[in-house]
């Protein structure tokens, strides 16, 4: 029932795009669109929460129920991808209103003077001017700032060459080369990537490749909007030295 209202709402903040192009006030109009999408990004965030510790939860009291734990991870699936199309849509807003400056008045034309007309312009002049170059695309939104990765590398155990994966929360470290993500407030794991990616710090949502929810070292990315990282190290984290 959950997603079938969160699917809705969805479908009428789409459905209202075309007019907020021909609303006078658009300004405010994007305004209070964009208070509602992060809304409902926020209570997507929670029903995700949920649903991963809800996954953690059912694969201890049952291991060998795949289908029950299919049924969650498509739930997962199925809101993170609702999630993306709202983050998709609270960027565009963001991109218009940083847009949207207004123009400084043109000057006024010079008196008219008695003096004769000027001659025509030759005819390389007369030519049609190029049309300008576009302007550049805006970079996207600062969501978050990088950890100090001083305790999360103290934490860190030996490697590993994979681990299961129940999404629950993750964070950036240092140069962003590092992701620490959580399964549960107990079980977290230190993420490498050959390169920086810091698309973690602009991406309203990441998403790790998987098989069955084990992601592997060498063969696992992390994609952060239109970035795609690969895993070259996974370390776990030992609960008891990581910050609250």
């Amino acid at each position: 029932m959950r997603l079938r209202i969160v699917a809705a709402s969805i479908s009428a903040l789409l459905w209202m795009t075309p007019a907020l192009a021909a609303d006078p006030d658009a300004a405010a109009t994007r305004a209070v669109e964009e208070r509602a999408l992060r809304a409902q990004v926020d209570q997507m965030d929670a029903q995700l929460r949920d649903l991963a510790d809800r996954l953690h939860a059912y694969q201890q009291t049952h291991p060998d129920d795949d289908a029950g734990a299919d049924a969650l991870r498509g739930k997962i699936r199925d809101v993170s991808r609702d999630q993306a199309l709202l983050g998709n849509r609270l960027r565009e807003l963001r991109a218009q209103d940083a847009g949207a400056a207004p123009t400084p008045p043109a000057p006024p034309p010079p008196p008219e003077q008695a003096s004769a007309p000027p001659p025509p312009a030759p005819p390389s002049m007369r030519e049609a001017a190029p049309p300008p170059a576009p302007p550049p695309p805006l970079p996207g939104p600062t969501l978050r700032q990088a950890a100090n990765p001083a305790p999360y590398l103290k934490a860190a155990g030996d490697a590993v060459s994979m681990f299961w994966y129940n999404p629950n929360r993750w964070i950036p470290i240092g140069d962003t080369s590092q992701l620490v993500v959580y399964n549960s407030y107990d079980d977290a794991y230190l993420l490498r990537f050959s390169q920086p990616c810091p698309a973690l710090l602009t991406a309203s949502k990441i998403s790790i490749e998987n098989f069955s929810t084990r992601v592997y070292a060498g063969r696992s990315s992390v994609e952060a909007g239109d970035a795609k990282c690969l895993i070259v190290g996974i370390h776990q984290l030992y609960a008891n030295r990581l910050p609250n």
